[in-house]
């Protein structure tokens, strides 16, 4: 079922109020961006707004990634990253260099 919302696009309205927010990470540490209807553009643009430090779970699943970019494989290089969840994507396959990322 999560291919059918991924071929849909958060409407720009909804896209838009994502991006004028910082996202918030919680006090668990997780960033919770699931079923937003992301592409890698817009996953860049707010990882860039994220205060990467306090990041320990990534939650993408859900969201329209056909590739992960350099920009986002070097946030998954964060020290304190433990989890990451992208089931529900168009990923293919996974980049060799997610295995570098510390949380594996």
């Amino acid at each position: 079922k999560h291919t059918s919302f991924c071929c849909q696009h958060s409407s720009n309205k909804e896209l838009s109020k994502i991006m004028a927010t910082s996202p918030r990470v919680d006090a668990d540490g997780a960033l919770l961006l699931s079923k937003q209807g992301l592409g890698t553009s817009d996953l860049e643009q707010i990882l860039a707004k994220v205060d990467a430090d306090k990041v320990r779970n990534l939650t993408l699943d859900g969201n329209c990634l056909d590739t992960l970019s350099p920009k986002i494989l070097s946030f998954l290089q964060l020290p304190l990253l433990r989890a990451l969840w992208l089931d529900g994507n168009k990923l293919q396959e996974l980049p060799k260099e997610i295995g570098r990322g510390a949380f594996l």
